[in-house]
């Protein structure tokens, strides 16, 4: 989920004016996948099998190659959904997430 930075400042204004109280996630409606965001910039993927991955970012780590581990696997495989409802809340709507990619590609010349 992508989020443009002038909807996080309408977010973080309304939230320190209302009235509302509580925790309130800030996502775009809507997901795209790594291959969606590939093509809106122009670029490839590469396929890595999970395995082969995880071994290559363990080997790394203990090389000083990447700071990054074989549990970044993990996050890869089951990123992060956030529940944005409560924004209503706020008065506040952000950008559909497709919306945001097409943006950011056409300002990056993607």
């Amino acid at each position: 989920m992508l989020v443009w930075d002038e909807d996080v400042v309408r977010v973080v204004l309304a939230a320190v004016t209302c009235p509302t109280t509580g925790v309130v996630n800030v996502a775009g409606q809507g997901t795209v996948g790594v291959g969606e965001i590939a093509r809106a910039l122009g670029k490839r993927t590469l396929v890595v099998p999970e395995p082969l991955l995880r071994g290559a970012l363990a080997v790394g780590r203990r090389l000083g190659l990447t700071e990054y581990g074989p549990e970044q696997t993990v996050f890869l495989a089951h990123r992060p959904v956030l529940d944005a409802s409560r924004l209503g809340a706020l008065g506040v709507e952000v950008e559909p997430t497709r919306k945001v990619l097409a943006r950011y590609a056409a300002v990056r010349g993607g």
